[in-house]
């Protein structure tokens, strides 16, 4: 017996939403997209016009009209997306969101509660803690393959800032919350110890505007390092050196999903398939056009994007765990406000020493 379709809105008709969440969602067998809604009224017209769907310019629009909606795909602005979750699970809807979960600790918490309140789900699109590198990774480390761990190096570099990232809150809340991520995935509970920003932080006038920096976490085994390089270049590779007392493991680069272990006893190279999907994939708008959109939906099956929506929709239909609980998404969160604090304090120390 098939299981019934959920119908579903995408809030948010910018380049996340519609080259990463609209193609997961239009080809998922057990959801009907009905409505996409953003505050850009054109925007929202343009692409319901090309599914014959409706389109909204508010969430109160929407659950207005849209009686009958399951579930809401929220790919918004940052800032946005704490308030538009809690209006949804008030509403009786189903949420799922684009990272970061939110932009508090404490809507964070109103998202959790109201969930659990209303028994409904809520997963964020932390979408790297599906690839299969990452769950390779994961199980040499609780295999023991490298001994006691003892330090993580993780290296990340990006293009230049463009004025709608220093919005969102700069490289710390667009490209920090992923290896945030992963890092507590490996290695459990995140504490931060120190940020060391590489320019005068009295230098910048938000933190949004800050390239580089370095983040120096305690974790429940052992020490991980986080560094942000502001390279030009618009890929971010992302090194990853995991070191244990018997052997290490190397990530280079993360997204071509291939990992190695190196110990007394063993040298591994491991690699996925799944890789080509993913690189196949990050050109998507180029993609579309140059193909055709059912180009890109044969292969979103494989793609990180479908498998937490998959996930998010067993999860409603069949009561599955979630992948990615809220949960995860709030400790996130945590780091993120606590990364900040040790910011704003040195530019405190700072300023007062140079008035």
């Amino acid at each position: 017996m098939s299981k019934r379709k959920l119908k579903a809105a995408l809030i948010g008709c910018g380049f996340i939403g519609i080259n990463r969440h609209l193609p997961s969602l239009i080809s998922h067998p057990n959801i009907e997209v009905v409505a996409f809604v953003d505050a850009n009224e054109q925007k929202a017209k343009e692409i319901a016009r090309k599914y014959k769907k409706s389109h909204y310019v508010s969430l109160s629009d929407l659950l207005k009209n849209e009686k009958q909606l399951d579930l809401i795909d929220i790919a918004t602005p940052i800032n946005t997306h704490g308030a538009l979750a809690i209006d949804a699970l008030n509403n009786n809807k189903h949420v799922i969101l684009e990272k970061p979960m939110a932009s508090s600790i404490e809507e964070c918490r109103q998202i959790i509660n109201q969930s659990k309140e209303r028994n409904l789900k809520v997963t964020v699109y932390h979408t790297m803690k599906v690839y299969p590198v990452t769950q390779k990774v994961k199980r040499w480390i609780e295999d023991g393959k490298i001994g006691k761990h003892y330090l993580t190096s993780f290296l990340t570099s990006y293009g230049e800032l463009q004025p709608w990232l220093i919005q969102q809150g700069g490289p710390l809340w667009e490209i920090v919350p992923h290896r945030l991520y992963l890092i507590m995935y490996w290695l459990g509970r995140i504490k931060i110890k120190d940020v060391v920003v590489y320019s005068p932080v009295e230098s910048f006038s938000s933190i949004g505007e800050i390239r580089n920096m370095e983040i120096v976490m305690e974790t429940e085994n052992g020490v991980a390092d986080l560094h942000l390089l502001n390279s030009g270049f618009d890929k971010s590779p992302d090194i990853i050196n995991i070191y244990g007392d018997k052997g290490m493991i190397q990530v280079l680069p993360l997204v071509l999903d291939a990992a190695y272990l190196c110990n007394s006893n063993d040298y591994l190279q491991w690699r996925s398939v799944f890789s080509k999907h993913i690189i196949s994939n990050l050109n998507t708008s180029f993609q579309i056009f140059k193909r055709g959109l059912n180009y890109f939906i044969k292969r979103t099956r494989s793609f990180p994007h479908f498998l937490i929506l998959d996930n998010f929709v067993n999860s409603i239909l069949g009561d599955k765990p979630l992948i990615v609980p809220p949960e995860e998404g709030l400790e996130v969160i945590r780091c993120l406000k606590a990364i900040e604090e040790r910011i704003n304090t040195k530019r405190q120390i700072s300023t007062s020493k140079n008035p």
